[in-house]
Formats: C-alpha cells, sequence, structure tokens
C-alpha cells in the first residue's frame, strides 16, 4: 500500500466516524451565492480511489458538477440524497435528485431547481419492470419479485423549473408530454477514458455477450437465455452478477453454451479476453435512463449492441441493431441478420462503436454540455 492510500484510507475511516460522508462543502473565496446539491458526498472521500471512481461513471461526473458551479462563482453543498440537511443558509440553486431534492425545493421556493434525471419516467420504469417481471413468472411459474420499482410521486417533477435527463431522445418519450418542455439531455460519460483497439476475428458470428448489474429480468437477461438454450450452436458470456431466483429456474437446463461469468472488471485482462471473442452485445432492456454504460463500454471494445429502444443510442440504425420488441423472436431477428453479414461490414460496425462512444460518451464531453445547460438556465432565470 503506497501512502496516498494510507492516508486516504486514514481519513476515510475519520469521515465515517464523524459522519462527514453524508455532507461535503466546497467554498468559493468572496461569494455568497449558494447550491444545494442531493446527490453523492461520500465521492469526495473516495478520490484517491481508484476502482471506487471508475465503478461508476456517476463518481467522477459528481466532480465535474461540483467543479462547474464553483467555476460559476458558487459555493457548493452536497448533501446525500436519501438525507437532508436542513438549514438556515438560503440557497440559490437546488440541484439533484429525491428525496432530498424535494424537501431543499420547498425550504427554498425562490432558488432555481433543477431535477437531475438518471432514469427514465417512473411511470414507465415501474409499469415495464411489472410487465416483464409478470412474463417471466408466467413463463417459467416462479416467484420472482418486482426489482427496482421506484416511488411514483410528481412531486419532483412538478417542483423542478428544469429536468437534467441523463439519456436519449427514446428516455424522453417515457416522460409525459407536458413534463419534456422542461428537460435538456446531457450524454453521460463512461468509466474508459480511451478507446480501445483489439485483435478481433471479425468472422466470428456465434459468441455474444450480456453485461448488467442488479435487475437480471427488467434489463433482458431472461430472453437471451431462453433464445441461447434454444440455439447450442451460439455461445453466450453473461458477465455481472445474477438474483439467485433467476439462477434457480435455470440451473436443471442445458447451458453448456452459456457462460456465467459474474462481476469483472471491464478494464480487466478477463474482459479484454472475453471482448476479443464477441462481436455482439444483446441488452433487451426494458427500462433505462438512457444509453446504459454497459452497452457505452462495450461499444468502447468494438462490440456491436443489439438492443431496445431504451437501451439504444440516438445513432443505434449506423452502429448497430434495435430489438423490434421484448421478446425471444425479437432477438433470433437481429441475429439472422447478424449471419448475414459480411466480415468486412462487421468489421465497419465495430470500429464506429468505437468511434461513437469515445466521442459521445467522455467526461469532458459531459463537463461541457453540463457547464452550457447550468450557464444557459442561469441566464434565462435572471
Amino acid at each position: 500500500m503506497n501512502l496516498n492510500s494510507f492516508f486516504g484510507i486514514l481519513y476515510k475511516i475519520i469521515a465515517r466516524i464523524f459522519g462527514w460522508e453524508k455532507r461535503y462543502i466546497s467554498k468559493v473565496r468572496g461569494s455568497d451565492k449558494w447550491v444545494y446539491i442531493s446527490y453523492i458526498p461520500e465521492v469526495f472521500y473516495n478520490l484517491w480511489n481508484t476502482n471506487y471512481m471508475y465503478g461508476h461513471q456517476s463518481r467522477r461526473e459528481m466532480v465535474e458538477i461540483v467543479s462547474v458551479f464553483n467555476k460559476l462563482g458558487y459555493n457548493v453543498f452536497v448533501g446525500n440524497f436519501s438525507v437532508y440537511h436542513k438549514s438556515k443558509r438560503k440557497y440559490d440553486i437546488i440541484f439533484g435528485i429525491e428525496p432530498s431534492f424535494v424537501q431543499a425545493s420547498k425550504d427554498n421556493p425562490s432558488a432555481l431547481k433543477i431535477y437531475y434525471a438518471t432514469g427514465a419516467y417512473f411511470g414507465h420504469q415501474n409499469s415495464m419492470i411489472k410487465i416483464r417481471t409478470d412474463e417471466f413468472n408466467e413463463r417459467h411459474h416462479a416467484n420472482m419479485p418486482y426489482s427496482r420499482l421506484v416511488e411514483e410521486n410528481d412531486d419532483r417533477l412538478d417542483l423542478a423549473d428544469l429536468i437534467f435527463q441523463i439519456g436519449t431522445t427514446f428516455t424522453l418519450q417515457t416522460y409525459p408530454l407536458d413534463v419534456r418542455k422542461k428537460i435538456k439531455i446531457i450524454n453521460q460519460s463512461s468509466v474508459i477514458d480511451d478507446s480501445v483497439f483489439l485483435d478481433r476475428d471479425y468472422t466470428n458470428k456465434t459468441k455474444y455477450v450480456w453485461i448488467g448489474g442488479g435487475g437480471s429480468v427488467l434489463k433482458g437477461l431472461d430472453l437471451v437465455l431462453d433464445y441461447f438454450i434454444e440455439h447450442p450452436d451460439l455461445e453466450l458470456y453473461v458477465i455481472g452478477n445474477v438474483e439467485y431466483k433467476l439462477l434457480e429456474v435455470y440451473r436443471k437446463k442445458n447451458l453448456l453454451n452459456i457462460h456465467f461469468m459474474g462481476f469483472i472488471n471491464l478494464q480487466s485482462f478477463k474482459f479484454k479476453n472475453i471482448a476479443e471473442k464477441c462481436n455482439f452485445l444483446i441488452y433487451p432492456s426494458c427500462t433505462e435512463g438512457g444509453c446504459p454504460g454497459s452497452v457505452i463500454n462495450a461499444m468502447r471494445f468494438g462490440i456491436i449492441p443489439i438492443v431496445s429502444k431504451w437501451a439504444s443510442p440516438d445513432c443505434i440504425d449506423k452502429i448497430g441493431f434495435q430489438l423490434s420488441d421484448l421478446s425471444v423472436e425479437a432477438i433470433h431477428s437481429c441475429i439472422q441478420k447478424v449471419k448475414e453479414l459480411k466480415v468486412e461490414e462487421i468489421e465497419l460496425l465495430s470500429n464506429k462503436c468505437i468511434d461513437v462512444s469515445y466521442s459521445l460518451y467522455n467526461l469532458k464531453r459531459f463537463r461541457r454540455e453540463f457547464e452550457k445547460e447550468i450557464t444557459t438556465a442561469l441566464h434565462v432565470a435572471r
């Protein structure tokens, strides 16, 4: 352990003892303007921890958000989104997510209120989660519980003067029409900074990968498994932790062509070895906050996406395939198209994926877009 890591760990322990991790303050000399951010202050107590900071794109984006507000002359108070810090201080801007965003907005009615939407509209999300889970349970005679349901409350949207949506035009379409006029779309970043060129075998049309986190059914893993079980001539690599209840459903089936890899660091040699084998990612997710990190990061490696519209980048028709619906039949239709591709077409799509993922989804672009939208919002509010 190097000295920086030692002091980083010591600082984190002290911060946790005194509860500092639930809040963070960044001041600008001579300024009396304040922003209340309801999000993830613990980031600032883990800046030394590379594994943590690159574990999810939102962590480095949090640092850029605070930096932009400081650059514009605002002191910043960051509170954990689940713990509201009531204060006599009056804030000029309220930014972030619920529930603390709602409480801070009500306590500062004259502030500019910007809701930070990192997921699809809650009505769409909850509806799709229930539909897909019910379909899975009926098809497999299972009792999988609903996963990742969100509170259905319009307060945060009604209170917000603006909504900064991490997403795409497909995400925008999940919102009611009257809400969409408040929304400004910002492209998220990637946890992988550089383009990655691997020694790919573009002739390979038989190996595929699925990458996901929690909520395997809502991310369509069951549909992908059902398809590959019926097509033993193809191989599937499943990356990410899969719920036990879902694995129980499939444990008695023939899974010789399906490899459950568990969590893998996407910047590791282990993942790169898999990425070299797989030219295509299948990800039939029913709800996302935009083009998901798993798709963006796979594209960084030249892996071509086969995705639902809710997991699609806006340019999906130029770099991959969009599933017509959430079904095994839709997966089959896309894989049939893959089988018809020429080697040079696969190579071209792969290189386009690398270029698009790097140019659209990087931390510098995220900061530039965020700063532009904040500056515009402040100008209009004056």
